[in-house]
């Protein structure tokens, strides 16, 4: 029959509860083949056992950042692939993956853009004081004072993968002097050792991939009245009492995360003045959530075909 399109056997799963929201391409991708699929119904990142809920008889997850470990997979034979929404997969256990002979992909380019233009964002906030302005123009406080530029500022960039090339490039128009801090690239001309560029920054930008303190109470004493310190990458890279008494020493002007450890946040950070905190947001525009979707249903799509 002409146009008659033949799904798979398979049953999958979907579980972030934001999925397809921002197209229908995604979802139309994976409904055109698959027979059977299962949803996250709660509205929210799922407890183990409703991941075990959900995954109940799949081959196949659309994954977001519960988390996938021994226990999950043991009680999941028919699992094959997990096909994650986006870069990290610090919440699957790999080496138990590979055991069950289960496939883990992600989407490592689509998010690159949305985090540095987020980073970007968070950036021109603090440079240009809006919330303090915004916050005493509301409180009928009428004062000014001096905001800092682009042009000319020290930025170094700790990490220069895809999402600190990302923010370089967002950047350059304003004319800022960058520099960065990534083994990979120490025979750049922009290379400095991590003490080196923590010296002469204006701006901290935190990109790394690793769960190694990059911040810790030897590399904040470097650090210049003043600066700003941006981490769109996960908490545990800045010591976060270190952090504090330089923010009380008035050494840190600003400082923001974005990605913690154990979600919701409710640590030491919440409630500090000069501490901004977002809820893990930073892939969440309408552009990088309707391709890395896209990308994860091809991922998840080319596994379970056999292609």
């Amino acid at each position: 029959m002409k146009g008659f399109i033949k799904k798979m056997k398979y049953k999958i799963a979907i579980t972030p509860s934001s999925f397809a929201q921002t197209s229908k391409k995604p979802m139309e991708l994976l409904s055109n083949k698959f027979k059977q699929i299962s949803l996250n119904t709660y509205g929210r990142r799922l407890s183990k056992a409703e991941t075990l809920e959900i995954l109940n008889e799949c081959d196949g997850v659309i994954a977001g950042l519960e988390k996938y470990d021994e226990e999950v997979f043991s009680q999941c034979p028919k699992l094959k692939v997990i096909s994650r929404v986006g870069i990290g997969i610090d919440n699957i256990d790999l080496n138990a993956a590979k055991k069950h002979n289960i496939k883990v992909l992600n989407t490592p380019d689509e998010p690159a853009f949305a985090v540095a233009e987020m980073t970007f964002s968070v950036l021109m906030n603090c440079i240009k004081n809006i919330s303090y302005f915004n916050n005493n123009t509301h409180k009928k406080i009428w004062q000014k004072k001096i905001n800092k530029s682009l042009k000319d500022m020290n930025i170094f960039l700790i990490g220069y993968g895809r999402i600190g090339n990302e923010f370089h490039k967002l950047l350059k128009p304003f004319s800022p002097n960058v520099t960065f801090f990534d083994p990979a690239f120490e025979d750049d001309k922009s290379f400095l050792e991590l003490k080196d560029g923590i010296k002469n920054a204006d701006v901290i930008s935190i990109h790394a991939n690793t769960k190694k303190v990059i911040l810790d109470k030897d590399t904040f004493k470097y650090m210049n009245t003043g600066v700003i310190i941006l981490n769109p990458s996960r908490d545990i890279n800045v010591d976060k009492d270190e952090l504090l008494k330089y923010v009380d020493k008035k050494i840190i002007s600003y400082a923001w995360f974005d990605a913690f450890e154990n979600e919701p946040y409710d640590g030491k950070l919440v409630g500090k003045k000069n501490i901004i905190l977002t809820p893990h947001i930073s892939t969440y525009t309408d552009v990088c959530r309707r391709t890395m979707e896209v990308k994860a249903a091809e991922n998840l799509l080319e596994i379970l075909s056999g292609n």
